[in-house]
């Protein structure tokens, strides 16, 4: 028997390798002595044998491998070395396996349920708890639309498919933000990492999603209910120690644990949330803030200068410019957010009724799965033959702009309605003014000064100002020069007053001039719009829904306020229209002196309704008439304006011109003779045109 060197395995007779290890057979030591035929020596002559030569081979080759067989210890330490050789072992492969793993994204199962508010809480809702697969290393922001997606399936008629009218909830209500994973951590949240701090499986974590308007109504009633709290506790605390002797009083000064002073007016520490008078509130904070200060406040406080000073620096360059240039980069700003968030996978059919405009495009927004806020939509009016390329849009946009106008505004700021909210309307008024902006339709240019600085984060009017306390403590912070002017303003009782109504929480003590200046815009802020921050807040969810960000608006803040802010800056005046009109005349020359007069009175006609001459008719109904927007959209429009000419016409004939909004053209009829004549077929054409395919 013949056994391999390499791996102990015995031979197959006359192979040339070793079918276990694949070593070749002449590596393996052959005594030279062994033949396949011996010849044996007797006493009667030289004969061979087999059996003889068979036993002789098999003595002397297994004497032979034994002496050239390795040992057990030998031959394991022969093959430790070869693996080795192949894969790394030690720290370094343990490092590899650990890498490997983190780096896999596995499939797991989470709980997510619905969360409303009952009773003045938000309470999880019954039967609406679903399993959701995500991999492990997802984000809360892709967790909040995985689980937004799934519900709006299940529970279409509780979610609708936009996350961001909805916030993702902890079991404790709070709120899963992005950039930390648990309370006093600023590491990014992941499902993961969750699972590992909670010590959970999958199948036990819980995660809920909430209406945002019922989320900020949570809020705003914890926040009362804290209040009220905390000055019901004053005041008892309060009585306490007006009835402590002496000896108690002289042992609460020495206490380390600070109580509330009898006077007055008291001051919270932002720190330990202890009351203190308006004497001792510097000296404690000072000591109780040493543990907070460190260099990474002091390098914020730096980059929060250097962005305001960068923002004041591009307004001023935006000041400087002319009506012209700004145009351009307003275009040039929408045009780029309206390439980053509109969807690229075609137009999306929208047919409304005129009569019901506002609730068809409610229900194809809420109701309808194909229509999102991002969507490029084509516009069909119910009954009109008309092809949307352009003109249909612009025109639909037009009409709901002048509802949420003369309906959810009121002398440029939103009315107070919470009926308007559940509903859903004051978000939609957002979402349409997004989709506006971002689709060539004309600009939400209604709103007051205040109003618009909400949405843009420019600086509100001191003049604006309504309320008489208020005004005088705008006033003296805004004429104060030096610190100690500021911290003498703010320590007034009526000061104090005024602050606590804002929410102050910090310490009067250490405001300065620079700070003074927040101050003053939160007390702008609550006068002003205060009463209407809900739904602010509503509306601009509704622009954030359609991918205008609060960020992407404050980077050129004064820029977006123009599209906000009521005035005359997207008007057309009859004299920039003429100006851009394009006349077509014919070749004829008979023709064409017909098509001159025509065009003269046409002109006159325009610098007419201009002066208002012509009751009941202006330039904008005159531009909404041709293009389906009665001012100019922030994008522009795509097309010169054109005039055309109809001939053939009887003498008797008196037909009235016709539009086409998508060319942006008109045609008149050339049997007009005089001015007067083409003031009362304009009137009548734009008056009673409402609609296609009525003249």
């Amino acid at each position: 028997m013949v056994f391999c060197s390499g791996c102990g395995t015995e031979y197959v007779h006359n192979a040339k390798f070793c079918h276990k290890c694949g070593k070749k057979a002449s590596q393996i030591a052959v005594p030279n002595d062994i033949n396949d035929d011996t010849s044996v020596s007797t006493g009667s002559g030289t004969t061979t044998s087999a059996s003889t030569s068979q036993s002789n081979e098999h003595r002397t080759t297994s004497d032979r491998s034994g002496s050239s067989r390795l040992s057990f210890s030998a031959y394991r330490m022969k093959k430790e070395q070869e693996r080795s050789s192949c894969s790394p072992k030690g720290p370094m492969a343990k490092k590899s396996k650990k890498a490997a793993s983190k780096n896999t994204t596995v499939e797991v199962k989470v709980n997510v349920g619905i969360m409303t508010l009952r009773d003045g809480r938000l309470l999880p809702k019954r039967n609406t708890m679903l399993p959701l697969t995500v991999n492990d290393l997802i984000g809360s922001k892709e967790l909040l639309e995985k689980a937004v997606e799934k519900h709006s399936c299940f529970n279409s008629n509780l979610i609708s498919n936009i996350p961001s009218m909805y916030k993702l909830l902890y079991g404790n209500i709070a709120q899963v933000q992005e950039a930390k994973i648990i309370p006093g951590s600023k590491e990014p949240f992941s499902l993961k990492r969750y699972k590992e701090e909670i010590g959970k499986p999958y199948s036990k974590i819980s995660f809920y999603i909430c209406p945002l308007t019922d989320f900020l109504e949570d809020f705003v009633n914890s926040s009362s209910s804290s209040d009220e709290q905390m000055c019901d506790n004053s005041a008892s605390d309060g009585t306490q120690e007006q009835n402590q002797s002496s000896s108690v009083e002289e042992l609460t000064v020495i206490s380390p644990n600070p109580t509330i002073p009898t006077q007055s007016k008291t001051v919270q520490c932002p720190f330990c949330l202890n009351h203190f008078s308006v004497q001792e509130v510097q000296h404690h904070v000072e000591q109780c803030s040493e543990w907070l200060l460190n260099e990474d406040h002091e390098v914020l406080e730096v980059n929060n200068s250097d962005n305001e000073q960068t923002v004041a620096e591009s307004q001023v360059k935006i000041s400087d410019m002319g009506k012209n240039e700004i145009k351009e980069m307003l275009k040039d700003e929408v045009a780029q957010v309206s390439k980053l968030d509109l969807q690229q996978e075609g137009k999306k059919r929208v047919t409304v009724r005129r009569k019901n405009i506002w609730e068809d495009f409610k229900d194809e927004i809420f109701q309808g799965n194909r229509i999102t806020p991002s969507s490029k939509i084509k516009v069909v009016f119910s009954g009109e033959p008309a092809v949307d390329d352009g003109g249909p849009r612009r025109e639909l946009f037009s009409d709901l702009l002048s509802i949420i106008k003369r309906r959810y505004f009121h002398d440029g700021s939103p009315v107070k309605s919470t009926i308007a909210i559940s509903n859903g309307d004051f978000k939609l008024c957002g979402i349409i003014m997004g989709m506006s902006i971002k689709q060539g339709g004309p600009a939400p240019n209604f709103m007051t000064h205040a109003v618009s600085c909400f949405f843009t984060g420019c600086e509100m009017l001191t003049s604006d100002v309504r309320s008489s306390a208020y005004q005088d403590i705008v006033t003296c912070l805004s004429n104060a020069t030096t610190d100690e002017q500021v911290i003498g303003i703010l320590t007034k009782d009526s000061s104090l007053d005024i602050l606590q109504e804002l929410g102050y929480t910090s310490v009067p003590h250490m405001e300065t001039i620079a700070t003074a200046k927040r101050i003053v815009q939160s007390l702008c802020m609550k006068d002003q719009i205060g009463d209407v921050l809900a739904e602010l807040m509503e509306i601009k969810n509704g622009l954030e829904a359609c991918g205008i960000s609060s960020d992407t608006i404050k980077k050129r803040a004064e820029l977006w306020q123009i599209m906000f802010k009521s005035g005359s800056f997207f008007s057309l005046p009859a004299e920039e229209f003429l100006d851009e009109l394009i006349v077509v005349f014919s070749e004829s020359q008979i023709r064409k002196n017909a098509e001159i007069d025509v065009y003269k009175f046409f002109c006159d006609a325009m610098l007419s309704i201009e002066n208002g001459s012509v009751e009941g008719l202006r330039t904008a109904d005159i531009l909404k008439w041709m293009t389906g927007s009665d001012e100019v959209p922030p994008l522009g429009f795509p097309k010169q304006f054109e005039l055309q000419f109809t001939h053939g016409c009887n003498e008797l004939c008196k037909c009235r011109p016709t539009v086409s909004t998508c060319d942006m053209s008109v045609k008149m009829p050339v049997h007009i003779s005089t001015l007067e004549y083409m003031k009362e077929i304009l009137y009548s054409a734009v008056k009673d045109s409402h609609g296609f395919g009525n003249l």
